[in-house]
């Protein structure tokens, strides 16, 4: 998904099927410093599940690509408010 522009619906879609904590996870590292979503990005790579994997690939194409990262702020926060 992150190697083409994708739509917020495409995007919205594929959040979705993401736990609320993972979730989470996206909305926090895209408000800390660069080298802060490098750590958790490498972290992440490391982990043993899919989900992990895809959390990590996500937030390296926000760092390299800042309208993917508004982007993504704006779809994650749809998608809180829609769970309140």
């Amino acid at each position: 998904m992150t190697d083409r522009d994708v739509t917020d619906l495409e995007l919205a879609r594929a959040l979705d099927e993401i736990l609320p904590k993972g979730r989470d996870v996206l909305r926090r590292a895209m408000g800390v410093e660069q080298h802060e979503c490098d750590q958790l990005a490498a972290r992440l790579h490391r982990g043993r599940s899919q989900v992990a994997r895809d959390l990590a690939d996500l937030i390296d194409t926000a760092s390299l690509r800042p309208e993917f990262r508004q982007q993504l702020v704006r779809v994650l926060d749809g998608l809180e408010a829609a769970d309140h």
